[in-house]
């Protein structure tokens, strides 16, 4: 995409969302360090060195909350560095790619690496909203030992991926065994006892109430409540 093409589609997307949202809009540019130095340039009056771009003079951006990612963290280039370091090497690089014109204006806020703690959350709610669209909408939970299963497995990841590894692995296990369940009508199984089931939905959750176990071979199962009865189906 040349620069011209790139005014062209990127401008009116951020001045219509600009006149949509007056008071509160947000851009968000996913991986800025990505973009070649004369695109930037397009975007200057986003950070900072303008009210307006020249096409939509009576339109202000001022307003407009804009945030910009970096991927320094996932190719290792801030590991070992102290929040300060951090913000003097991003300001640094990015003064250098796209010159301190542009890098006035920009505040920088390090992400660090999320604890283990945090991951077993994003699994958990990784779960339940992967149980809420699913083709048959489920209450679906995970208990403690899965959720640690989960995050075992992407450990390694965490410093570098952040969330994103956690919450890729969880979509990838728990859908692959929701889709072999769902295609094999499974959910009507073999019968489990109670108190190995582990529930954290509200009582009032509409939808059937299934919990994604870890057997004792390894592998992920879930259990579903039917009525008066607890089944079972392994992920294989």
């Amino acid at each position: 995409m040349t620069v011209a093409e790139f005014r062209n589609a990127v401008v009116p997307v951020v001045v219509r969302h600009a006149q949509r949202y007056p008071n509160n809009g947000v851009v968000i540019f996913n991986e800025l360090t990505s973009l070649e130095p004369n695109k930037v340039r397009v975007l200057l009056p986003l950070l900072g060195r303008g009210t307006n771009f020249p096409e939509y003079p009576s339109v202000s951006i001022a307003p407009l909350l804009v945030i910009l990612t970096t991927d320094f963290g996932r190719e290792g280039r801030t590991r070992g560095k102290s929040l300060l370091e951090m913000r003097a090497f991003i300001t640094d690089e990015f003064t250098e790619l796209y010159s301190k014109e542009a890098a006035s204006h920009v505040r920088t806020f390090p992400f660090l690496p999320i604890s283990l703690s945090t991951a077993g959350d994003i699994v958990r709610v990784v779960v339940r909203e992967i149980g809420c669209s699913a083709p048959q909408p489920l209450c679906l939970t995970i208990n403690d030992s899965a959720v640690l299963w989960l995050v075992e497995k992407t450990k390694m990841l965490l410093p570098a991926e952040n969330g994103r590894a956690v919450a890729f692995e969880t979509k990838l296990q728990v859908e692959a065994l929701l889709e072999e369940v769902m295609a094999n009508n499974a959910l009507e199984g073999g019968t489990i006892t109670t108190d190995e089931i582990y529930m954290d939905v509200a009582e009032t959750c509409s939808y059937r109430r299934c919990t994604i176990l870890l057997e004792g071979d390894g592998t992920l199962a879930i259990a579903c409540q039917g009525t008066g009865t607890h089944t079972r189906v392994s992920s294989g």
